[in-house]
């Protein structure tokens, strides 16, 4: 017979890596205890698969908004300065959600420990408000079109688009 436990937790944290095993008297793993084999799982939080909930949760809240290449994603978690292991299922979501969530940006923001949450959110809405105010398309300084014709933009132009598709 098997028995396997699966704790819910969404860090591994002290009381994933401690308390639980602990408490059940048992590691991580397969253990046999003679009349079942008892298999303790790693904590949920810890499991990638849980990426495409959040991304599908966070695509839902945008539905009517705006596309997701347009928003920015902070993953918020608890996180404490007294075990750093607190902050890993967030910091790792996060960076497996940069490469494959669609988003414009995926930033971590924790409740106990540096980013904190308002500081995440001040940031994103200074992005915001920068991107808003950034322009569409480059003004050409030269005669107009002159320079395009000939192949080249005026340095001044060159720059202004190079600024503009820095916050596209």
């Amino acid at each position: 017979r098997r028995l396997v436990v699966f704790p819910v937790f969404l860090a591994e944290g002290y009381f994933s890596r401690v308390v639980v095993p602990r408490e059940l008297g048992l590691p991580y793993g397969d253990s046999d205890l003679g009349v079942c084999t008892v298999r303790l799982l790693p904590p949920l939080g810890t499991d990638p698969a849980l990426d495409r909930l959040v991304v599908d949760r966070a695509r839902t809240a945008l539905t009517g908004r705006a596309p997701a290449g347009e928003a920015e994603l902070v993953v918020l978690g608890h996180g404490t300065p007294s075990d750093p292991g607190s902050a890993d299922a967030v910091l790792a979501t996060c960076a497996r959600l940069c490469e494959s969530s669609g988003f414009a940006r995926v930033a971590p923001a924790f409740i106990d420990q540096e980013p904190r949450l308002e500081q995440a959110l001040a940031e994103a809405r200074e992005r915001i408000e920068l991107s808003a105010a950034a322009p569409t398309a480059p003004t050409d300084f030269t005669a107009p079109g002159r320079r395009r014709r000939l192949g080249r933009l005026h340095p001044l132009t060159q720059v202004t688009e190079d600024i503009v598709k820095s916050f596209r």
